[in-house]
């Protein structure tokens, strides 16, 4: 393609789209999208994709990632990746909760603009979603900051951050392990992710935003956490040029090699045995430990490495195409009047729904200081205790907890599980309200416990009316409280 021809505008108020190159942000995404739902699944302590709903999420990113043009693959995606948040609540991951807001908006954002315009071309959705998605990602990065701002964080005996570098150290050899090292460590962290969500809100410091996020989420990814560093390269793409896939389609024409790889790569995406045969490799581990010929600790350690690696591979490959696109010039060439016009029509409402991502975002990372849940809230290897008589927040006051679930504790004596004993041995408390959760699962259970200076004795939990009584349904799958750990054992906890 020559460079009189893009047609992709400069401006953001424009529709992101291109008769040149065939694929726009909205294709990006899409695909980094399916990628993060497939590292979802294939990420955890048990074997991957032995329950159904994991299998369809995995099924459901891996076709998103091989037709990442159709708008009906992503809604497709949502409502399974929703379905499946439906079973496995309130045992969410803090990533997994803010995707389930994505999807929430994505489907928002789509039926306000069927209903209110009939349809939307998929550039232009993208366009709808872009602020909420760009919001979200700016809040998600400050709350996660926010809630490090605690004296255990700053800790390097205690902080997480210094725990996991300790863990790149016995995965890298010659890297030392000192307090120096854990300061700067610890600092780095604060300073990256609290830099993030300024720079990007930055257009001028955006590039850098991008490239500095990338090498950071690469590290996280290759230490393990790839489902959310996979989520994040997604989420990028809300902070990508408007017209960077002209741009990316220029820079590949003077790369003649670079240019036939992806375009076998699209040709064998488009084949119709490709989705079948992935579709085989993914159901292989649970087939071989279904067969009884590979150990399950073996298939998942296998599995997740396999994952892992094929994902730094991917992000790599971002990076080099990233890097190809905005080396190009920028697009010159404004939108069609007819396009603006219909781009402007209707949007207001669509994007007003999709800002439910921002907003349920907010409220989610806030929730650990009003009292309301500790879990999922995007507090994951924080150090943050606010719970009972602990709140370690350096600038947070406590009277912001006023909901009162929290500074409900419960301190268990006795019980017959062995671990959980053991916990408690250790100085663990429950938050009433998973205390009793645990005990109503177990009936058949004896425990000897106190609760507000109240010691009790039940020989038999299923015989008492107040342990043997269920939560509320509703309320156990909207919330969920950590073990209450004391301070001096306030170490790594995701």
């Amino acid at each position: 393609m020559s460079r009189s021809t893009p047609t992709n505008p400069p401006n953001r108020s424009a529709v992101a789209r291109t008769d040149g190159p065939g694929f726009g942000l909205f294709e990006i995404f899409a695909f980094q999208w399916g990628v993060a739902l497939v590292a979802h699944t294939a990420k955890g302590g048990d074997l991957p994709l032995v329950k159904p709903h994991e299998l369809a999420v995995t099924l459901s990113g891996i076709w998103l990632m091989l037709g990442p043009g159709s708008v009906g693959r992503l809604v497709l995606a949502s409502v399974v990746a929703l379905v499946a948040v439906a079973i496995e609540l309130p045992f969410v991951t803090n990533h997994w909760m803010f995707m389930t807001f994505t999807h929430i908006a994505i489907l928002a954002a789509m039926g306000v603009a069927r209903l209110t315009r009939g349809g939307v071309d998929r550039q232009e959705f993208f366009q709808i979603l872009r602020p909420a998605l760009a919001v979200g990602m700016i809040l998600l990065y400050a709350l996660v900051t926010l809630c490090k701002l605690n004296g255990d964080f700053l800790s390097p005996e205690k902080s997480s951050a210094a725990e996991m570098y300790s863990w790149l150290t016995n995965k890298i050899p010659g890297l030392a392990d000192t307090t120096g090292l854990r300061l700067l460590i610890i600092w780095s962290t604060l300073a990256i992710e609290g830099g993030l969500p300024i720079l990007l809100a930055i257009p001028a410091t955006r590039h850098w935003a991008l490239l500095i996020g990338w090498a950071f989420h690469l590290i996280l990814g290759f230490n393990g956490f790839y489902d959310f560093s996979a989520l994040v390269l997604a989420g990028y793409v809300a902070f990508l040029p408007d017209d960077f896939a002209v741009r990316l389609h220029r820079g590949l024409a003077r790369r003649p090699a670079l240019q036939r790889l992806g375009d076998a790569l699209a040709r064998l995406a488009r084949h119709r045995l490709t989705f079948p045969i992935l579709a085989i490799v993914a159901l292989t581990p649970v087939g071989l430990n279904l067969a009884g010929l590979v150990r399950e600790p073996v298939l998942v350690r296998v599995t997740i490495l396999a994952v892992r690696m094929l994902w730094v591979i991917q992000a790599v490959a971002a990076l080099l195409l990233y890097l190809i696109a905005v080396g190009e010039e920028p697009a010159t060439s404004e939108p069609e009047p007819e396009q603006m016009a219909r781009t402007r029509f209707g949007q207001g409402l669509a994007r007003a729904v999709a800002m439910l991502l921002p907003v349920l975002t907010l409220f989610n990372g806030l929730c650990p200081y009003l009292g309301l849940k500790t879990e999922s809230a995007f507090t994951m290897f924080s150090n943050l205790q606010t719970e009972g008589d602990y709140w370690n927040h350096l600038f947070l006051p406590r009277a912001m907890r006023i909901f009162p679930m929290q500074d409900d504790l419960v301190t268990i004596i006795d019980c017959p599980d062995p671990e959980i004993r053991a916990r408690a041995e250790a100085g663990n408390r429950w938050v009433e309200f998973e205390f009793r959760d645990l005990m109503s699962r177990h009936p058949d259970w004896s425990v000897v416990y106190e609760h507000r200076g109240v010691r009790r004795e039940v020989p038999r939990v299923g015989d008492d009316p107040e342990l043997s009584r269920p939560t509320n349904p509703i309320l156990r799958k909207l919330v969920r409280f950590r073990e209450v750990v004391p301070p001096e054992r306030n170490y790594l906890r995701h």
